[in-house]
Formats: C-alpha cells, structure tokens, sequence
C-alpha cells in the first residue's frame, strides 16, 4: 500500500484543490440578481449613514448656535441687572456688577469687602468649650456616662 504520510499530503491538497473549484463554481452559479440586490442594499446602507453623519453635525452645529445665543442673552440680563443696580441703589454696587459682567470668569470679582469666616456651626459656642470638630466633643465625664448605665440623669443623682 501506500505510505500513510503519503496519503496525508495527497489528502490535504486534494482539500485545497476542492476549496478553491468550490469557490470558483459558487461565483459563477451566483444569481446575477442577487449581486445586484447585494449591491443595492450596500449603497443604502452607506447612503443612510452619511444621512445620519450629516444629522449629527447638523444637530451639534445649531447647539453650539444656541449656546452662544444664550451666552449672549445672560450677558444682556448682566448688563441689564447692573444698569438697574446703578440707577435704583448705589452706583458703586452697579460698578462692581459691570466689573464681574466683563472679566468673563477669568477674574473673581470681588463684592464685599468681608473677610471669610469658618462656618458659624462648627465654632465654641462657650469660649473654653470644645467645638464639633474637637476630639474632646461629646464625651462624658466617668461620673456621667455611669450615670446615663444606671438610667439616672447625671443632674438627679448629684442631688440625691
């Protein structure tokens, strides 16, 4: 018989061979209406997407249109806001709101001349007391937190 590496490699090409009629035989049998069908729905399909590339451009186009426009009409309100401060309070007021309108949040306007306080909530109430940030806040004395174990108040068991 034959040598079995022999009937390996006959097989393989002979798989090869079979591939390569097959695909040459499925194209030329191939429907030339279904080419065409193939075609059609391709260029449909690239039609639909440049569509919807132009759409989106479209959209973000007058977005950007819109946000001017609105960048432009809170400018007008900050004019208009300022002109009434100047008119209707002190002028100094409306100086200082023409001179936020135009620094464009490259600069921070100043208003007051106050300094920054901490939050009010936070500070002693008591000078000497401790504040809600303290290590110390809301921890008993011994006497108390035996006091609050038994149940009795701290307060009424000192009378006692």
């Amino acid at each position: 018989m034959f040598p079995l590496e022999s009937l390996f490699i006959v097989g393989i090409v002979m798989l090869i061979v079979g591939m390569i009629v097959g695909a040459v035989a499925g194209r030329a049998w191939m429907a030339p209406e279904q080419t065409k069908e193939i075609e059609q729905k391709l260029s449909e399909a690239k039609r639909e997407l440049e569509e919807y590339q132009h759409g989106v451009a479209q959209h973000f186009s007058e977005t950007a249109q819109k946000v001017r426009e609105l960048t432009q009409s809170y400018k007008e309100l900050h004019e208009h806001l300022a002109l009434g401060a100047m008119q209707l309070t002190n002028t100094e007021i409306g100086r200082q709101l023409f001179a936020a309108g135009d620094n464009d949040g490259n600069e921070k306007a100043v208003f007051t001349q106050t300094p920054i306080e901490p939050p009010r909530d936070w500070a002693p109430k008591i000078p000497g007391s401790h504040g809600m940030l303290s290590e110390e806040f809301g921890l008993k004395d011994e006497d108390e937190a035996l006091a609050l174990i038994d149940g009795i108040p701290a307060d009424k068991k000192q009378k006692s």
